[in-house]
């Protein structure tokens, strides 16, 4: 059953996803492939929170040559939207015990600002203590019909 019917669904992608993606990584490629597809085709608003790209980067940066790191990412800000975050949000993130990693935090501030439906990570229980609700990518995709 599709829980997001009638409406565009928007979503904040964790950078893992991406990551599996572009390093196709087994064996989370193929459901985190599907979502990135989803976006691509504009069937989900796709957001990155803004400091995913530089950790993005550092992951990729032993996979390839700096060159092919900025084509990708310029390719995947085709695509996807940055949410605008500002201090407020910052501020909000730091008063949060609840959550283990602060990067983890400023992607659910992130996510709040711009409205999001959910946030889609393969780290799930990160966002325990998340405004907006996480799904594994499989848990996404079956929600969507």
């Amino acid at each position: 059953m599709n829980h997001f019917k009638n409406r565009a669904v928007r979503v904040l992608l964790d950078a893992n996803i991406i990551i599996d993606v572009m390093l196709e990584r087994a064996p989370f490629f193929a459901a985190s492939n599907q979502i990135m597809e989803l976006c691509h085709s504009k069937k989900l608003e796709g957001y990155i929170a803004l400091h995913s790209i530089p950790n993005i980067w550092y992951i990729l940066r032993k996979a390839g040559s700096d060159e092919m790191i900025r084509s990708l990412l310029s390719a995947l800000l085709d695509y996807f939207d940055i949410p605008k975050i500002e201090k407020i949000h910052v501020q909000a993130a730091l008063s949060r015990i609840g959550f283990l990693d602060f990067e983890d935090c400023l992607q659910d501030e992130s996510a709040f600002a711009v409205h999001a439906d959910c946030i889609i990570t393969r780290n799930k229980r990160d966002f325990a203590h998340s405004k907006v609700p996480a799904y594994l990518p499989e848990e996404f995709i079956e929600m969507m019909g």
